[in-house]
């Protein structure tokens, strides 16, 4: 993506400003991502600091998949069978700064199929706010005229948004990677975690096809029970 300053999706940017803290937030947020600066995928981790080493304590808050190329690997998925831990950028959560996003060299995971396309630019950034650490991931498409949101200060700005929206939030929101979804989908799957919380169960036949099938997209997942890992 070109890093000009009248390219940058203005509109976007002011939406997401106005409603961060609030469940309207989501949608911006989305809107920005996919169509302002063309992310394919994205994930937030949270880290207790004193959860540090402990990476099964990684909670993830944010996880958006606009890929609509059923090939490509989904990175929530590569979470959920723990090959983001094997992530070196985990280890620098230690020293992760607290008074701006480091960007770091993206380690290359063991996702078939993404270790050398050049469709993706990626950029990991990790930061520390009060007694949280983030991690934040971002694959972004490339194109003939685009520069790369890596090489822009894009990232960073993106995740001070994403974090004050975290520290602003209205009493009851909850942030989860369903709150990220579109409405139908986020009611659909919300009723789908708490039928599968309530009968303590993860083999559910989610009844509506269209809806689910959307919702695991946008997810990065593609059963239940990764719904009920994910948002654990």
């Amino acid at each position: 993506m070109s890093t000009t300053p009248v390219q940058y999706p203005f509109e976007a940017l002011e939406n997401c400003s106005r409603n961060s803290g609030s469940a309207g937030f989501a949608d911006n947020f989305s809107t920005l991502l996919d169509d302002g600066l063309g992310v394919q995928q994205c994930l937030l981790f949270a880290l207790p600091d004193n959860k540090l080493g402990d990476f099964s304590a990684l909670k993830c808050l944010l996880s958006l998949n606009f890929s609509r190329d059923p090939g490509t690997p989904a990175l929530a998925s590569a979470y959920l069978q723990g090959t983001l831990r094997q992530d070196s950028n985990l280890a620098l959560l230690d020293t992760a700064p607290s008074d701006h996003w480091q960007v770091l060299p993206f380690r290359e995971l063991t996702l078939p199929g993404m270790e050398t396309d050049k469709r993706f630019d990626r950029v990991s950034l990790i930061r520390r706010d009060n007694r949280t650490l983030y991690y934040f991931m971002l694959y972004c498409r490339n194109g003939p005229e685009q520069t790369g949101i890596a090489a822009s200060g894009l990232p960073s700005m993106v995740g001070s948004m994403l974090l004050s929206h975290i520290r602003h939030a209205d009493p009851g929101l909850v942030i989860d990677p369903v709150s990220f979804l579109p409405t139908p989908e986020r009611e659909y799957c919300e009723h789908i975690l708490q039928q599968a919380v309530r009968e303590k169960a993860s083999d559910i036949r989610p009844d509506d096809g269209k809806l689910w099938q959307d919702g695991c997209r946008k997810l990065g997942i593609k059963t239940v029970e990764e719904l009920l890992r994910l948002c654990s």
